[in-house]
């Protein structure tokens, strides 16, 4: 929503509760707080005077007066702006300049109070700064976005829930909007529009998704750069784009960009088994595409034994790959130390030794290299069958309960 569709609501919804009143003082208040307040922005990008409109709508909403409401829409122009109190005055009268100095002074208020100090005392402070009821009334307003904030998360996440996703994200939206500090949104808001990418669709629609909800992820980052969800979900972001029919250069890319932030991940989080498993898997999707294309090259099948016939094309591949590929055995060895029964990452092992031993030197050295290979295959195989024999026991002996 426009600023100016965010006024002109104000002045709509007041004209609904006040029908006979001359509402040019509020449009006044609303151009001077407009112009002072034009060069800032708020923490999600947008014009800082969606604050005060934000606090305005809240205020008439609790159908109070036009001096509260112009005072919600300038409550912050003597504390953040070049604005003097006595321009402020001198343009809206002694009336809204009183209640905009008791916002600004309880906005300079430290309300980090020790145990020690009583309620009460922190209660006769209070009163003591305000002249005027309305000056709490619009200081409460200005919380109540957060209010409205989690409101709209909590609708949001409903709509999520049932993957109604472009209504989710219109709810969480509203809700980075009304408080661009709320973590929360913002993660729920970038994962509403990564749900509704579709890996290999190439529409434009689709990479304006991909775009929206990486966009929202890295403000995620600003505020908490070591934020795993947002890593994670960019870096699954990146792999999802390197799906489907394209390039393999840019395949490749894609790939690359996902290694990078699974290892910011498996930074933030050395635990964290998924961080190792992926770059295991990202090394093999890349160097599987290179091992084929050697063996075409030289005419042999996939099925064909190795390792690699032509003992030059082996020794540059070997210079480019060896080292990438035992780091990626490396991590998915990590994996399996942090989850020992991680099958997928023994799956993804035997692939990797695989077809590494395509560069082994002798058919010997393959021959074993296929052994251990083989043994991986059997371990997945048999640790899906136990966990699979868990899953069955578990829910036997739960039985079925009586009501």
């Amino acid at each position: 929503m426009t600023v100016d569709q965010l006024y002109n609501e104000l002045e709509s919804k007041v004209h609904t509760l006040r029908p006979g009143e001359d509402l040019a003082p509020l449009r006044e208040a609303f151009a001077f707080a407009e112009e002072h307040h034009r060069d800032q922005v708020r923490d999600s990008g947008e014009p800082y005077i969606t604050h005060p409109l934000e606090v305005a709508h809240i205020l008439a909403d609790m159908q109070m007066d036009l001096v509260c409401l112009e005072t919600g829409l300038l409550h912050d122009v003597v504390e953040d702006t070049a604005v003097k109190l006595e321009q402020v005055q001198k343009r809206f009268g002694p009336e809204v300049a009183i209640c905009v100095d008791g916002v600004t002074k309880l906005n300079k208020l430290q309300l980090h109070s020790r145990e020690a100090r009583q309620a009460e005392n922190m209660r006769k402070m209070l009163l003591a700064m305000v002249t005027d009821i309305r000056v709490i009334l619009v200081k409460l307003a200005t919380g109540c976005e957060k209010l409205r904030a989690r409101d709209n998360l909590n609708k949001g996440v409903q709509a999520f829930k049932s993957a109604k996703y472009a209504q989710a994200v219109e709810h969480f939206e509203r809700a980075v909007q009304l408080d661009p500090e709320f973590i929360t949104a913002r993660l729920y808001l970038a994962t509403a529009h990564m749900s509704q990418y579709i890996p290999g669709a190439d529409s434009k629609e689709n990479q304006q998704n991909a775009q929206a909800a990486e966009q929202e992820f890295q403000k995620v980052l600003e505020k908490d750069p070591k934020n795993s969800i947002a890593i994670a979900s960019i870096a699954s972001l990146h792999y999802q784009q390197a799906q489907g029919n394209q390039p393999l250069d840019q395949k490749i890319r894609k790939l690359d960009d996902a290694a990078e932030w699974y290892k910011k991940l498996a930074d933030v989080e050395p635990t964290n088994k998924e961080a190792f498993y992926s770059l295991g898997v990202i090394t093999f999707n890349k160097y599987y595409a290179a091992v084929l294309t050697a063996r075409n090259k030289l005419g042999m099948k996939s099925e064909d034994p190795g390792p690699l016939k032509d003992k030059k094309v082996k020794e540059e591949m070997k210079t480019q790959w060896l080292e990438p590929v035992n780091a990626g055995i490396a991590n998915l060895e990590k994996a399996l130390q942090i989850d020992p029964e991680y099958d997928d990452a023994m799956a993804y092992l035997n692939l990797l030794i695989r077809y590494r031993a395509d560069l082994d030197d002798t058919r010997e050295q393959y021959t074993k290299d296929i052994e251990v290979a083989d043994n991986w295959v059997q371990k997945s195989l048999e640790t899906k069958k136990i966990k699979a024999e868990r899953v069955a026991h578990k829910a036997a002996s739960g039985g079925i309960k009586a009501e």
